[in-house]
């Protein structure tokens, strides 16, 4: 787990806790001095795997909780689990670690070909998602979709 956004997805998948070794590793106090050793055991009698180096750029409370310096999710590990969590609409972790999940195509493979096929999303070429229905991209919309009420703050 490197980001903010690493132990989030770790997290809703079901993971009761993530293993934040870099980021740990990355602090001013850690006791490695930018050191750790990494997970991979490739030996068989070697207790660990290789040393591993990181450069020394934050405070360990930066990392964790923040104040961020950077944009790149490496820092506020835990404002980012909340923001993630409050984006998907989860109070708690115990709700949070039970969310449903989808697995959605990769954009640039299967995804773009079926948008493109279909004439959708992304690959509908260029038209406008605010064209009236049956113009624009060759598809006609049934009849009812013109008297579909609008909805407003009084409903």
């Amino acid at each position: 787990m490197r980001t903010g956004g690493d132990v989030s997805k770790a997290i809703a998948c079901g993971a009761d806790a993530v293993m934040i070794g870099s980021p740990l590793a990355r602090a001013y106090e850690a006791p490695g001095r930018g050191f750790h050793w990494g997970m991979a055991t490739f030996h068989p009698t070697l207790p660990r795997g290789a040393r591993v180096q990181t450069v020394q750029n934050g405070t360990l409370q930066e990392i964790l909780v923040g104040p961020a310096h950077e944009n790149d999710g490496t820092f506020n590990l835990m404002g980012a689990l909340r923001t993630s969590m409050a984006t998907c609409g989860y109070k708690d972790l115990a709700e949070f670690n039970r969310a449903e999940l989808m697995i959605a195509p990769s954009l640039q493979t299967e995804g773009k070909a079926l948008q493109a096929s279909q004439g959708v999303g992304m690959g509908s070429r260029g038209v406008s998602a605010t064209a009236r229905p049956g113009e624009g991209n060759g598809h006609s919309a049934p009849a009812e979709a013109d008297k579909t009420p609008a909805l407003t703050g009084a409903e």
